[in-house]
Parts: structure tokens; sequence; C-alpha cells
């Protein structure tokens, strides 16, 4: 479980790095997240991922970094907004 932790903080890591990245480069961060989830949820190479990541309430990568920016962007504005 601990690698499992680790590899998904990595994919977290930095998400304001993500915002000019290549569709490519999300495929491949995607792959590591599909992969991570199969491992969790113990579901076989051919299964659908989407119910996986639903049943893990885990966003898509890029989804993922545009939310995280978002919260981001959104507590920095209500600091200086006090």
């Amino acid at each position: 479980m601990t690698v499992i932790c680790i590899v998904n903080s990595r994919l977290d890591y930095c998400n304001s790095l993500f915002v000019d990245m290549t569709d490519r480069n999300f495929m491949k961060l995607q792959n590591v997240q599909n992969t991570l989830a199969r491992v969790v949820l113990r579901a076989g190479k051919f299964e659908h991922i989407t119910p996986a990541l639903i049943q893990l309430h885990w966003l898509l990568v890029k989804q993922r970094a545009l939310y995280k920016l978002a919260l981001i962007t959104f507590n920095v504005l209500q600091i200086a907004t006090q």
C-alpha cells in the first residue's frame, strides 16, 4: 500500500507544470494512473478502466491537475481578499 501512496503522490507533484503539457505526455501519466488503479482493485489488464476510476473516486490526470491548479488559485484569491 505504501508504494501506491508514493506513486499517487508523484502524480500530484508540481501540478502547475502540467498546464502546457502535451496530450501525449498526459496519456503517459494516465497510463501510470490506470495501472495503479488496476493494482489497487486487482483488476485485469483488459478490463475497462473507467469503472475502476469511478470506484476509487479518482479524476483523470489532466482533470486532476486542472482541479488542483484551480483550487490553489481560489485559495490565493481568498487570502488576498481578506
